[in-house]
């Protein structure tokens, strides 16, 4: 009356991981797992990730009851761990699920340090047919506390972040349930710098600040620098739905993008609302010292441009779709920009050394490429066509 697996081995170099496992015919399950020698470097190399994980790692996981209402506790350590620039000496994590009862106990230390604490007790019912409504109906308490964790690690989830470094100092009290939350606290950001995919200079950002208080979580004014220039943005999180809303000032803020060589210095306010990823982008920009350089061998294939003629000898009213391409900036970005190009804007190479100046509206929905429109005029600068 049971399916078992009396003993399994898996071994790879020196790594060692042995379980057993029964099922009965009524969804009964018991079963262990023991990690008993596991070196982390060995599994970053099976799995052939980027930047390899350092580290051990032991511990054993046990679960029990049936398949529609199961136990669970596993009881994980970790020694000399090191992700990017995240070092920890040593990590705990003691997790129980048993009739509906979540508690979860993590420790991350580093040199006899506290990095990091999270304690959480849950009431949550197992469902996996009904995760979603499971997640909104649990009902829970937690506190976080950290007086500095290094977030370079963060660049996992997101290809489009390339290089990440910073503190992130937490202090939360969690409680409610997943569709009513209250969170008291607040988190902190220190010394951050980033690069970013579609940009060719850093952004910094010294210190920011969010304040959280019930459902909501309010970013005090935050400073960003890209190398010239800086912005200052604040805005609010609605924990309920993850939704936000925010507004920046930017004054001479450099942007230098990529793959497209173009550099310029932005002043102008913009708005951003969204849910989780997706970012709505808003605003009026005045773009100076602009430099466009172009390439004398193109690196992308323009996919479609009309000229529409107003008969205006100095003007040439356009509409430009940009290439479509499956990347993070087209699937979770929108925008309605109005931008405004003053004198001493240059394009140059390709046969071209032009100053150029005029207005362009900026549209784009999610999942679709740019729409760029608007008038340019040639101040002055000349054109070598065929060599």
């Amino acid at each position: 009356d049971k399916v078992r697996v009396g003993s399994f081995n898996l071994y790879h170099k020196e790594n060692s991981v042995v379980g057993e496992f029964t099922v009965g015919y009524d969804r009964s399950i018991a079963g262990s797992l023991r990690l008993e020698k596991l070196s982390l470097p060995d599994v970053s190399e099976m799995l052939d990730v980027q930047f390899p994980v350092k580290g051990r790692m032991s511990g054993e996981i046990k679960i029990g009851s049936s398949l529609a209402h199961p136990d669970i506790r596993a009881d994980i350590a970790a020694r000399d761990l090191e992700y990017e620039k995240f070092k920890s000496d040593q990590l705990t994590l003691a997790l129980v699920y048993s009739g509906d009862k979540l508690g979860l106990n993590l420790d991350i230390k580093d040199k006899n340090e506290d990095v990091l604490t999270a304690v959480a007790d849950a009431t949550v019912k197992f469902d996996p047919e009904h995760m979603d409504r499971s997640i909104g109906q649990a009902v829970y308490k937690a506190t976080i506390k950290s007086k500095g964790i290094n977030i370079s690690p963060l660049t996992a989830f997101n290809d489009e972040i390339q290089e990440l470094d910073g503190k992130l100092a937490v202090d939360l009290v969690a409680e409610g349930t997943g569709n009513d939350p209250n969170i008291t606290g607040r988190l902190e950001l220190r010394d951050v710098t980033m690069k970013v995919l579609a940009l060719r200079n850093k952004i910094q950002v010294d210190n920011a600040v969010m304040d959280m208080s019930g459902k909501y979580g309010t970013l005090r004014p935050v400073t960003i620098k890209t190398g010239e220039g800086e912005g200052v943005f604040e805005g609010r999180v609605d924990f309920r739905d993850l939704s936000y809303t925010g507004k920046g000032k930017m004054s001479g803020m450099l942007m230098k993008t990529y793959p497209a060589d173009v550099t310029a210095n932005l002043d102008g306010d913009i708005e951003v609302e969204g849910k989780f990823l997706n970012a709505f982008i808003k605003g009026n920009v005045k773009a100076n010292n602009i430099q466009i350089v172009v390439p004398e061998k193109p690196l992308k294939e323009i996919e479609s441009i009309k000229f529409i003629d107003e008969q205006d000898s100095n003007k040439e009213e356009f509409i430009f779709t940009g290439e479509k391409k499956e990347d993070f900036v087209e699937e979770f970005i929108a925008l309605d920009l109005d931008v405004d190009i003053p004198r001493d804007s240059w394009v140059k190479g390709g046969g071209a050394n032009i100053e150029v100046e005029g207005k362009l509206d900026i549209n784009k929905n999610y999942k679709e490429p740019y729409l760029v429109t608007g008038s340019i005029d040639v101040i002055r600068g000349d054109y070598q066509f065929m060599g």
